[in-house]
């Protein structure tokens, strides 16, 4: 209302400065409530899979569930995490701390259940354990081996990269989904 009542005396100025006056407290509190629950929600996202896990434990078998999501989400999460001790990020490093356990422990669930010579998964249980081991070396790497200003921008992209594969993961097993009959 008084933002309007400046613009119309030609006040354009002082207007511009009443509305930054208003919107700064509010986008201020909205950063420092997301900053706050980001951590927690992350969290969240990283026992999502424990009714799937729960299930492959039940029946013992893995069906044709792809490990590329557990085996994605060990690896997203050391590289987080390492980025985060990095740059001293506690809220960065603590939550993917958890998800690496949480990510380790499905691993090893689905290991305990997947039939020795699945190539479904997709590619084998020794390719993800290569490939996932490659990257968390390579993240080791770069972390002792580089100074922190050229560390960690690589890292941080390399995260961003292996989060799309881990958000993208699911759909590996589209085909499969498609092909089967619906039930209804």
């Amino acid at each position: 209302c008084i933002i309007h009542i400046f613009r119309t005396m030609g006040y354009s100025n002082l207007a511009a400065s009443a509305a930054n006056a208003v919107v700064k407290p509010q986008t201020a509190a909205w950063v420092s409530l997301c900053g706050k629950a980001a951590p927690l929600v992350s969290s969240g996202l990283f026992v999502a899979p424990l009714p799937t896990i729960a299930q492959i434990v039940a029946n013992k078998s893995v069906g044709s569930l792809p490990l590329l999501p557990y085996s994605s989400m060990v690896v997203n999460a050391f590289i987080w995490t390492a980025y985060g001790i990095l740059n001293a990020e506690m809220k960065i490093w603590s939550p993917n701390l958890f998800g690496l356990f949480m990510g380790l422990f499905y691993c090893s669930n689905y290991k305990k259940y997947v039939p020795k010579n699945a190539s479904n998964l997709p590619g084998t249980l020794s390719q993800h354990v290569r490939y996932g081991g490659l990257l968390i070396m390579l993240t080791l790497l770069l972390a002792t081996g580089l100074r922190k200003s050229l560390a960690s921008p690589v890292i941080g992209k390399m995260g961003v990269i292996v989060c799309i594969v881990l958000f993208a993961s699911p759909l590996s097993t589209l085909k499969d989904v498609i092909s089967s009959p619906v039930i209804g």
